[in-house]
Order: structure tokens, then sequence, then C-alpha cells
């Protein structure tokens, strides 16, 4: 007769030296667990996880009576591990919150623990999606960018630009976007081969609209003709 599984058995492994991300995950630890009732089950988590876990069972502070009680610990180290995550994040730079959501997914937690994790850095301030929108606006209009392409930047860190206040009108209160749009344009080398469209191409890949590009390729390039 096969010997019978014993109440709990669970180890920790960690990716071996080398080991590449898979899509776009980062690998993974995995915990075995073996019990009598469920009987042989994996579970993938952060590799930050997977080493807290064994810190946590060499320092004797890790011993579970059961199956649900381990996994019940597990979730509450990832909590832990993320929110470390969190913070080690934004100590380095400012993001937003579903920068940080996307990190966290890319490090492999769970969606309830990224969500939970993003609430928190939120109700701390430590992620503000206002505060980071308003100086990543004022940022990349010091770069020139137009606000057609700050505001499909924004998208892309999932923030939508109507949501801040005072887009657009307070931003560009003090500049014209058109004219800024001429400063980079008349900056461009003209080589009188098709520089319509290309002043046009440049200024429409910088986020200025269709209108505005083609205003300003036609007085730049009305300028150039007068001045000759």
């Amino acid at each position: 007769m096969p010997e019978p599984r014993p109440p709990l058995a669970w180890n920790v492994s960690l990716p071996e030296g080398g080991a590449v991300c898979l899509g776009w995950r980062r690998p993974c630890g995995i915990v075995t667990v073996s019990t009598s009732t469920y009987g042989d089950e994996s579970f993938s988590v952060p590799v930050s996880v997977a080493r807290k876990m064994r810190a946590e069972r060499k320092a004797g502070r890790l011993n579970p009576g059961s199956r649900n009680e381990l996994v019940h610990q597990m979730g509450e180290l990832a909590q832990g591990c993320a929110s470390f995550r969190v913070v080690g994040l934004v100590e380095k730079r400012d993001y937003s919150s579903k920068e940080i959501a996307d990190k966290l997914g890319l490090d492999g937690y769970s969606r309830p623990v990224i969500e939970a994790a993003v609430a928190r850095a939120v109700d701390c301030h430590l992620v503000d999606d206002a505060r980071y929108a308003d100086v990543f606006i004022r940022s990349r209009l010091g770069q020139g960018w137009g606000s057609l392409k700050i505001e499909r930047e924004l998208g892309r860190r999932g923030i939508a630009a109507e949501s801040v206040a005072g887009w657009p009108e307070s931003f560009f209160s003090d500049v014209c976007e058109e004219d800024v749009a001429y400063d980079l344009a008349r900056g461009r080398r003209l080589t009188g081969k098709n520089d319509y469209e290309k002043i046009v191409h440049f200024l429409y890949g910088r986020g200025y609209s269709g209108d505005i590009s083609s205003r300003v390729a036609r007085r730049v390039l009305d300028e150039v003709t007068s001045g000759s």
C-alpha cells in the first residue's frame, strides 16, 4: 500500500540562475504543497515572496498547521512584499497608479494583491495621479510636446487628460501652442524638397494637431520665401 500523505508538506523553490521572462512576466518562485485533502499543488509567487517565505521558515516564524493557513500566510507575505516594492519604486521617481500596477504585475503579483497595494499607496499619497499628471504635462510642454501627444502619453499611463484639473486651458494660458510649434519648426533644416510635408510630419509626431502643423509649415515656408 502507498504511504499516506503527511497532513502538510511544502517547499519553496527559486528560479534557476539565467532564467528569462516568460511572456511579459519575470521568472517566479514556486511553492509546492502536498496534503491528503488537496493532493499536490503548486503556486507561482514573485521571487521576493519566495525568498521571504524561505527566510521566515528558517527563522521559525512560518509554521502553518494546514494548507489553508499556509495560503493565508503566503498572501500576507505577498502583501508586505508588494508594499515594500512600491516604496522602493517611488523613492526613485514618481509613478502613476497604472504604472505601479504594471510593475507589480510584471513581478508576478496577483490582481487582488496589486489592487490592495496600489490602494494603500494612494491612501498614503505615495502615488497621486493628479500630482503625477501635473508634473508630467509641464515637463513635456518644456520639451516642446503638443497637446495631442501629451494626451496620448497620459492615456498610456492610465490617466485621461480630461480628468486633469485645468486641462488644457491652464497649462497653455501663458503660451500659444502654435507659437511653440513654430519655434520648433523654424529650427529644422530645409532642403527645398518636400519641406512642407517634412515639417507637418515632424510637428504631427510631436503631438500637434493637423491644423496647427499645416499652418506652421506654411508660415515657416512663407518666411523662407519672403526672405530669399
